[in-house]
């Protein structure tokens, strides 16, 4: 996209008609093909996310989910927030599954869950733990937006 933009501001420099339109049409098509991959990304994401919601919803050994970045994640976000937190007492960036963070976390968001059994987690009443480690200083963390 950046070259394509920078071909139009050439354009506009040389003051050529068929240039500039060429690199305007460019210009719009690059555009156009940025904002349909992230449209395509993001709702894949979404999608995914949806079916694990329908495939875990009633699955009693599954009681959590651990949020995993993608190996695609060039900046600093709220996703290495939620990789990282312990809000729970569960580990680190696991959640219960009621009160999991929503994916995708943003525009472009290729992050993902793994599904959390009971046995893996070796506590008898993770309830509890939950319970007790319920963090008020979560919400403002759900809040944040980030731009991408």
């Amino acid at each position: 996209m950046k070259t394509s933009y920078k071909e139009l501001l050439d354009a506009v420099k040389s003051c050529s008609d068929k240039a500039l339109k060429r690199a305007i049409r460019k210009a719009v098509e690059e555009k156009s093909r940025y904002v349909a991959e992230r449209i395509a990304r993001t709702e894949s994401a979404r999608a995914c996310y949806q079916g694990l919601l329908k495939d875990t919803r009633d699955a009693s050994d599954v009681v959590a989910y651990r949020w995993v970045e993608s190996t695609w994640h060039p900046a600093e976000d709220i996703c290495d927030e939620y990789a990282t937190v312990d809000a729970y007492g569960l580990g680190p960036g696991i959640f219960p599954k009621d009160k999991a963070p929503e994916l995708p976390a943003h525009p472009h968001c290729l992050c993902h869950y793994e599904k959390v059994y009971a046995s893996e987690l070796g506590i008898s009443d993770w309830r509890q733990i939950v319970e007790d480690n319920l963090s008020e200083d979560l919400q403002p963390m759900y809040n944040r937006t980030y731009n991408r």
